[in-house]
């Protein structure tokens, strides 16, 4: 359907062909946006997204027309989290811990990502619902590309780190989890290591109490359960 080296020196003729192809236009849209409603780095092409080519190729309205279609489908509210390991961290040999590499401020390449959706239902539903839990435990909602993230925790150094949202997005059945993803969770919170932000902000430290509890979700499950439909 498209092709992401086209956005190089192609990109003239590829504006021109496209304006001729609407629908395809649309379409190439609506699996970006799901796409970067989950991770805003995943842009069809390598250095700009496919709305921004379409708004300036004239093509505003097919833009708009691809978020309108996206909103109106059935949504879910997903909790997405991630651990960034620490280079040369590993399974100890028993196979029941984690060792860690000798360098906390060496970002490794290997990232553990959890996502779940925890409810279903409208869009409008769903924001509102994103709203109540910003009430109830803090963060921040930001909106990147017209999709409001309600972030619970950010990922900083040193390493490892983890970092935890929520977003909706319309119904991809995308829950997905490596087996070993929650002991690993655990462990890294339980580490307690002193994190940028926390310097740079000691009033929102973390406790064993308060904003690092080893499992969140416990923290949640009195109002988002997992599977819970929006009516």
């Amino acid at each position: 359907m498209t092709c992401p080296y086209q956005a190089g020196p192609d990109i003239a003729r590829m504006i021109r062909r496209r304006s001729a192809e609407p629908q395809q236009v649309r379409t190439a849209i609506s699996l970006e946006r799901n796409a970067r409603t989950l991770n805003p780095r995943m842009t069809l092409y390598r250095d700009r997204s496919a709305a921004d080519i379409a708004r300036r190729a004239g093509l505003g309205k097919l833009v708009d027309q691809a978020a309108a279609d996206l909103d109106a489908r059935p949504a879910e509210l997903y909790e997405v989290r991630r651990i960034y390991r620490r280079r040369g961290d590993r399974r100890d040999s028993s196979g029941r811990g984690w060792l860690l590499g000798p360098d906390l401020s060496d970002k490794g390449t290997d990232v553990w990502r959890s996502l779940r959706a925890v409810a279903t239902g409208t869009r409008t539903d769903l924001l509102k619902l994103l709203a109540a839990e910003q009430v109830a435990r803090g963060g921040t909602i930001e909106t990147v590309d017209g999709v409001p993230r309600l972030i619970i925790e950010r990922a900083t150094p040193p390493y490892p780190t983890t970092e935890s949202f929520y977003l909706t997005v319309a119904v991809a059945g995308a829950t997905k989890e490596r087996p070993a993803f929650d002991e690993l969770w655990r462990f890294v919170h339980r580490l307690d290591l002193p994190r940028q932000l926390d310097a740079l902000s000691p009033a929102v430290q973390a406790t064993p109490d308060t904003a690092r509890d080893p499992d969140p979700r416990r923290v949640r499950a009195a109002r988002i359960l997992p599977g819970q439909t929006m009516n």
